[in-house]
Parts: C-alpha cells; sequence; structure tokens
C-alpha cells in the first residue's frame, strides 16, 4: 500500500502549494486518477481536494489502486499525474478508503479533515457516480525530497 490517509490537526496553518486545474475530457469521465510516479522521488502530501462538477453527482469514493496511467496524457501538478478516464479499473487489489455523499451543490470538499500521503509509485482513484465532461480541482500539495 501506498497511500495513507490521516486526520489533520485543525489548528495548524496549511503551507501547501493549491493548483487549480480544469479537468476536461470530449469522450466523458467518472475517474480521477492520482499518481505519484515511482521516479519522483518525492513523498507526496495532499493536504486539500476539491471539486467542482458542473453535473449533478451523489456519491464519490477514493479508492487505492494500482493503476498504470498514461503520463503522455495526463496532468503534470508538481510531481504527480491526474488522468480522467472512463474505463474500468482492475477490481483487484483495490482498497476502498472514503465514501462521499454529495449533499446539497456540486462543489465537493473530498478530503475535509484529513489529508493523503502518497509514496512513490503510489495512485488513487477518485471515483464519481456518473460520466461527466467537464470539472475544476483544487489540489493542495507538499511535497518532500526522499
Amino acid at each position: 500500500m501506498k497511500v495513507f490517509k490521516f486526520d489533520k490537526n485543525l489548528n495548524e496553518e496549511s503551507t501547501d502549494d493549491v493548483k487549480r486545474i480544469k479537468l476536461k475530457n470530449d469522450d466523458g469521465f467518472n475517474k480521477i486518477i492520482i499518481n505519484n510516479p515511482s521516479e519522483s522521488n518525492n513523498i507526496c502530501i495532499i493536504n486539500s481536494l476539491k471539486l467542482h462538477t458542473f453535473d449533478r453527482i451523489k456519491e464519490a469514493q477514493i479508492i487505492i489502486s494500482s493503476i498504470l496511467n498514461e503520463p503522455n496524457t495526463a496532468i503534470k501538478v508538481g510531481s504527480i499525474n491526474i488522468l480522467c478516464v472512463s474505463f474500468g479499473i482492475s477490481e483487484k487489489e483495490n482498497i476502498l478508503l472514503e465514501e462521499i455523499r454529495v449533499e446539497k451543490d456540486n462543489k465537493i470538499d473530498i478530503l475535509c479533515d484529513k489529508f493523503l500521503i502518497i509514496l512513490p509509485d503510489g495512485s488513487f482513484v477518485l471515483k464519481l457516480d456518473r460520466i461527466i465532461n467537464f470539472a475544476e480541482m483544487e489540489i493542495g500539495i507538499i511535497e518532500e525530497k526522499i
């Protein structure tokens, strides 16, 4: 396992670097793969992860998975790769880390009061309950050389 989830100490100030990115796939996507490549030599700490969809979704899941992504089509944010896909992910060796219910609007605070640590060659999938074509993501990352 190369992705870990921890509770945040809400009294601490966050010094993460927040990036805003647009996610788009004309064929549609319901999975957002976030991968720290094996060659990165960085531990990536994700302090915040927010997603704004323009389509109504009711549920999202964070799934730890061994995914080989396609770096040529991925969006680079620091060391990590972000890829939007609609094809299936292998069910074996997947671990459901969290289920998120979307109550009101289409702005989802994925991590709320948690943070993730991703080791090199670690991946997780944000799986949505429906296929969308466009979303905006805010991701707060701290990277530490190892």
